[in-house]
């Protein structure tokens, strides 16, 4: 149900919860090919990648300076910033996918991907720390072992309020939840192919 309109209708993306203004990035290299307002989506902005990929920004609050159709962007590249625009009922961040014209689910596409070059050994360290610092700037957990969190300012760590569910999946397997994240709380990973 469409919360604004009331009515039947797909949802072809993601939504990410996140405060006004908050930056939004490109998740890889590619070309503009839509920026500004677009009806219920609000502020948007398309970008073109590689190998038939398309993913679309809704809702935004501003478009970057220089996000334009035909600029080229690099992948974390900011593009724009989190808002309530078009129908929307509060801040977030509508993330879709689109491979050869059909939108895609994001989570399920990313995770079909071949995973990006760990980050090395000697730079680990240095990456932990500011990781931490950003998400202790947004005033989210910083990360620790599955099934907990560490506050952001105590460094204390607690178990999880992630409600456990369990599903049977193929096979009659069964499933848990436990120390999962919500899908709201996934961060799309880099599309590769560039």
């Amino acid at each position: 149900m469409h919360p604004v309109l009331h009515e039947m209708r797909a949802h072809l993306g993601v939504d990410y919860r996140a405060p006004v203004g908050a930056p939004v990035i490109a998740v890889a290299s590619g070309v503009i090919t839509a920026a500004g307002p677009n009806g219920g989506a609000g502020r948007m902005v398309r970008i073109r990648h590689a190998s038939g990929y398309e993913s679309s920004y809704l809702h935004l609050s501003a478009i970057a300076a220089g996000i334009r159709s035909g600029a080229h962007v690099g992948q974390g590249e900011m593009i724009g910033r989190v808002g309530a625009t078009g129908l929307a009922t509060g801040p977030h961040l509508d993330y879709r996918l689109a491979k050869n014209g059909r939108f895609v689910n994001p989570l399920v596409e990313h995770r079909r991907m071949p995973p990006a070059e760990p980050i090395p050994a000697d730079h680990l360290e240095a990456f932990s720390a500011v990781r931490d610092a950003a998400l202790a700037q947004l005033n989210l957990p910083v990360a620790a072992a599955p099934g907990q969190v560490r506050s952001p300012t105590s460094g204390r760590h607690r178990r999880s309020s992630v409600p456990v569910q369990t599903w049977r999946g193929t096979a009659g397997k069964r499933h848990s939840t436990a120390g999962a994240r919500s899908t709201a709380d996934r961060r799309p990973a880099p599309l590769t192919g560039n």
